[in-house]
């Protein structure tokens, strides 16, 4: 049976996991107010650093003291985060929601499958059975109208969806030797920069319009970008300090579930039938990959 204790940060991630889901969503309606995921990406990451700058500084500047492993681990995981938000959210302008966000979730899968590798343990058949079911599931879900989507956004999808992965492991060793906010503010700090750098040059080489204008539409969507961001990344990095990261990310299967209810009711989007099927099938190889328990080398101090 799980413990009270455990069962208290498994309700935390399923949580983290909910204000996670609402934000692609969120991007959409941002978009359709005129803003393109890019910038708010950009604006999203500038806004939390330099609101939570003045406060770190004079609480938690003291914290910062890295090793130098820990200083190329940071940036690794800054920029697995940048090219997460900027690869998923940016799906988002060239393929429907629903898909953008199956593509991505496949993350789970995948982490299932590499976590063996990084933190001792083994592969069983069983979890390569998983992801290939999964992969069959995909198949479905894009086969039927990959004709009419844009390449491109898929391609951007999966990206996001491996960024996913290094993200989560990264996460995973760095919040067990690192105080929390020199941690997250470390991370976010350099994924600013790293952010900057790629709109920036997207924009001069032409392939990004100007920014708009922000009006009262864009400002109240965007909101819900940043406050949901908040919640989940900060609830996400305070639970993986007790829970295996094959546990969380497979806990994640609720995500695509918010998000899918979300596109069908609020944007009208569609699937076909066997779309739908496929989507029924990649959800259930994540709650079948859920229920296999974690080899004891993946957990470290995880509960």
């Amino acid at each position: 049976m799980i413990n009270s204790t455990k069962l208290k940060f498994i309700l935390l991630s399923l949580l983290a996991s909910s204000m996670f889901a609402t934000m692609a969503p969120f991007t959409v309606a941002t978009e359709q107010a005129g803003l393109i995921p890019a910038y708010a990406v950009l604006y999203r990451i500038i806004i939390i650093t330099i609101l939570a700058a003045p406060f770190v500084y004079i609480y938690a500047r003291h914290l910062f003291i890295f090793t130098k492993q820990q200083f190329w681990l940071i940036n690794a995981q800054a920029l697995a985060g940048t090219f997460l938000n900027l690869a998923y959210l940016g799906a988002l302008s060239f393929i429907p929601l629903s898909l953008a966000v199956i593509i991505f979730f496949t993350f789970p899968i995948i982490t299932m499958l590499v976590t063996p590798f990084v933190f001792g343990g083994r592969l069983s058949p069983l979890k390569i059975i998983i992801f290939i079911i999964a992969f069959l599931g995909l198949t479905l879900i894009i086969g039927p109208k990959f004709d009419s989507l844009d390449p491109f956004g898929i391609f951007l999808a999966f990206v996001g969806a491996i960024s996913a992965v290094v993200q989560l492991l990264l996460i995973s060793k760095l919040t067990r030797e690192l105080p929390t906010v020199a941690h997250i503010f470390s991370v976010h700090a350099i994924s600013a920069i790293y952010t900057i750098i790629i709109v920036g040059g997207l924009f001069a080489l032409s392939y990004l319009p100007a920014p708009p204008t922000i009006t009262p539409e864009i400002a109240l969507a965007f909101s819900g970008v940043v406050i949901s961001y908040i919640m989940s990344y900060g609830l996400f990095v305070y639970v993986v300090r007790y829970l295996d990261p094959t546990t969380i990310s497979l806990l994640s299967n609720i995500e695509p579930v918010v998000t899918i209810a979300i596109a069908i009711i609020l944007f009208g989007e569609t699937l076909l039938l066997n779309q739908q099927f496929g989507v029924a099938i990649v959800l259930a190889a994540l709650l079948a990959g859920s229920l296999i328990k974690s080899s004891p080398k993946t957990k470290g101090k995880a509960l």
